[in-house]
């Protein structure tokens, strides 16, 4: 979702992204029961109260949602007019749906932004998306609430010139639904329509910020029933680590409730890695992780594998694939359709690749996407 945050055009700099609050290092290090009296003198130390130190969430926002065809869509709100451009009319089942968010200053002065993005995946705290699905239900689409790591994480601040046009480029099947426990906006054959919205309220902004609620165009999209390209066979190669390079296939891209997806796993050792004799150890279970979600799965028939894992020894040059499917994944996590899944896999190898050892470093495969939604026509009840 989202390219470079910085606009190419601007003659400003991005802030750079503050680091994370010594309290939060804290926790991580030292562990909650002793950072608690930890923190506590840390924060009489700054603010003369005793406790925990003060949370930065964001609350939820409260603007009303407004239909696709409200007239204040589009409208300059406080010297800045907003844009949304679909530069595919007609994407394919499966396919990515790309979207642009243009921001005009339209006034005489310069405007400063807030926004709170990560440079993974590009979610911003400010921004949400308001769709009409195909069934007549409207939805909002936006990151999860709660990431609160986000906002203290990544704050910048995008200044714009009288005239200039920001550019933000984003994936809209990378962003969250409101039924998603884990995944993302599941795109299923249909017509959407579809808005952006950015807001910042007085109290968040301060001076010398701009505030407001900034809605843009709404634009129409179709999602075909013609399946996405796909080869079965492609290996989505994660990159060589510790002696180890993995990868993962895809039987297909799209899936009907019910269906089973599946792959397969891709182990080998490309002899990178300097050992006496070559081999490298690899423990007999694998990790099949997704957004916010992974379950375990053996590489080995043996019943106990992933409770009780020991070892097999790849020879240079050696390749072991695995069949696999991501069912449990989708049972445990209950997951709802449509969805658009995100997975890859990893293997682990031992601490000391000469020796056996616990199980800490490993590789991971590429990235694969799979869209679960129900695509053909649901059959009429009978008479």
């Amino acid at each position: 979702m989202g390219s470079d945050y910085r606009n190419p055009q601007s003659r400003r700099p991005v802030e750079t992204p503050k680091p994370w609050p010594l309290w939060l290092t804290l926790v991580a290090v030292i562990g909650a029961p002793t950072a608690a009296a930890v923190l506590a003198l840390v924060t009489l130390a700054a603010t003369g109260r005793p406790g925990p130190p003060p949370k930065k969430v964001s609350p939820e926002e409260t603007v009303k949602i407004v239909p696709t065809d409200d007239p204040s869509l589009g409208q300059v709100v406080n010297g800045l007019k907003a844009r949304v451009v679909a530069p595919k009319a007609a994407p394919n089942l499966g396919e990515d749906v790309p979207l642009a968010l243009k921001i005009q200053n339209v006034s005489q002065a310069e405007i400063t932004l807030l926004e709170h993005q990560d440079k993974l995946y590009g979610y911003a705290l400010h921004t949400r998306f308001v769709m009409l699905m195909p069934d007549g239900r409207s939805n909002v689409i936006r990151d999860r609430s709660g990431y609160v790591y986000r906002e203290m994480s990544f704050p910048s601040r995008i200044v714009i010139d009288p005239g200039e046009v920001y550019t933000w480029s984003m994936v809209l099947n990378n962003w969250w639904a409101p039924w998603c426990t884990i995944g993302k906006l599941g795109l299923p054959p249909g017509t959407y329509r579809v808005y952006a919205e950015y807001s910042l309220t007085p109290r968040k902004a301060g001076p010398p910020l701009w505030s407001g609620t900034l809605r843009s165009n709404a634009v129409t999209f179709e999602v075909t029933r013609d399946a996405a390209r796909h080869d079965p066979k492609k290996i989505f190669w994660g990159k060589p680590e510790h002696g180890l390079r993995c990868g993962v296939t895809i039987d297909k891209l799209t899936y009907e409730p019910g269906e089973k997806p599946g792959g397969t796993l891709v182990v080998e050792n490309p002899g990178t890695a300097e050992t006496p004799d070559g081999r490298i150890l690899v423990a007999d279970f694998a990790m099949i992780r997704s957004d916010g979600g992974g379950v375990h799965i053996a590489l080995s028939d043996r019943p106990d594998a992933i409770m009780n894992p020991k070892g097999m020894r790849l020879a240079k040059g050696e390749r072991f694939e695995r069949r696999f499917d991501v069912s449990k994944l989708l049972t445990s996590y209950g997951v709802k359709n449509p969805v658009t899944l995100r997975f890859w896999v990893q293997v682990v190898t031992t601490n000391d690749l000469t020796t056996p050892g616990p199980w800490t470093k490993g590789c991971g495969s590429g990235e694969v996407r799979i869209l679960i939604a129900r695509t053909r026509p649901t059959p009429a009840p009978p008479p």
